[in-house]
């Protein structure tokens, strides 16, 4: 487009949501790192009158947000990227089969490279009706190209490029 909008691949995705690190979640690889950063399925919810089942280990959890947080409401990670874990899972641009290791990949922005058209794309990130354990950095779900859902949005991305 021109204004150089795209949207991430799982790649590329995973790269800012990480910011570097190599934990779980880009806050650590415990529960408690991730307060005040994320947006998920907890005792908001709860209370709103959902029968969700809370993960363990998340059980006194309370982001204060039964359904969608403002952009921005939680801690960014150290690149300064909000709402990487929760709030909104995010559509990447890459097409979904589960069985991606190792398969080929476009070496400029990490794309799996297939041959034919399949429906499912992936989803990253879990959002706010989901179990914390679907926020982690690594954790990778799909939907189908053409469905909608409350818990499921996009964050543009754009090229950048050397001075």
């Amino acid at each position: 487009n021109a204004l150089g909008f795209v949207i991430p691949t799982e790649a590329q995705w995973e790269y800012a949501a990480r910011a570097g690190t190599t934990t779980v979640w880009w806050a650590g690889d415990a529960p408690a790192s991730m307060h005040g950063a994320l947006n998920i399925a907890d005792l908001a919810l709860v209370r709103s009158g959902s029968k969700v089942q809370i993960a363990e280990g998340w059980k006194a959890f309370d982001d204060g947000f039964a359904m969608h947080a403002p952009v921005g409401s939680f801690r960014a990670n150290p690149w300064g990227f909000h709402d990487t874990s929760g709030n909104v899972a995010e559509w990447c641009r890459d097409q979904f089969d589960g069985l991606d290791y190792g398969k080929p990949r476009d070496p400029d922005d990490g794309l799996v490279l297939r041959t034919g058209m399949m429906r499912r794309r992936a989803i990253r990130g879990g959002a706010f009706i989901t179990d914390a354990l679907e926020t982690a950095s690594a954790a990778r779900s799909y939907m189908n190209f053409d469905d909608h859902a409350s818990g499921v949005g996009v964050r543009l991305a754009r090229r950048l490029e050397s001075p």
